[in-house]
């Protein structure tokens, strides 16, 4: 899974496994916190929409501004940049304040969050899909645990990230 259309495969695959799992749960155990620790279903989507709703942002601006973190390097591997993440999370890196859910109604609707949801993955794959493979590599986003990676490595970690969440929801 390198090129564009793989990742954008792999992106619309991920998402609605996650979907397919969540849409058969009930409102109350979607919104059901376990405790204090652990975030609700609800808190996990919440999260994700958070994570990708920057990068929707960087990639809808001119990327001449992408610029400003950097350029032209070769990418790192899927596998890589997992296991670089999963390094920090064993070494105890955790979501940072913008990116964690906050004031998610218990009497919210679980069918509006999952249409957010896939809003902004939709939009994230429309966004990547206007790019060539050149850009991928070329231009650089900040990730606040992994540093600055280019698009491609964000796309990868992004991907990682809601297969990651998906499997803390099966749980």
């Amino acid at each position: 899974m390198t090129s564009r259309n793989e990742l954008q495969i792999a992106f619309r695959g991920a998402i609605k496994d996650l979907e397919s799992t969540i849409y058969v749960l009930s409102e109350e155990q979607f919104f059901n916190k376990p405790n204090a620790e652990k975030w609700s279903i609800a808190e996990n989507v919440q999260h994700l929409i958070l994570s990708v709703n920057p990068i929707n942002i960087a990639l809808s601006m001119p990327l001449v501004l992408l610029k400003v973190f950097g350029s032209t390097k070769h990418s790192s591997s899927y596998d890589d940049i997992v296991a670089l993440y999963q390094t920090k999370l064993t070494e105890g890196a955790t979501a940072s304040l913008p990116f964690i859910p906050r004031g998610v109604n218990t009497n919210g609707d679980k069918t509006q969050m999952l249409n957010s949801l896939s809003k902004a993955y939709q939009k994230l794959i429309n966004l990547f899909g206007e790019l060539d493979e050149n850009q991928l590599d070329e231009y650089y986003l900040p990730h606040p645990i992994l540093g600055k990676l280019n698009i491609r490595e964000m796309l990868y970690f992004t991907l990682y990230h809601v297969r990651h969440h998906h499997e803390i929801i099966k749980r």
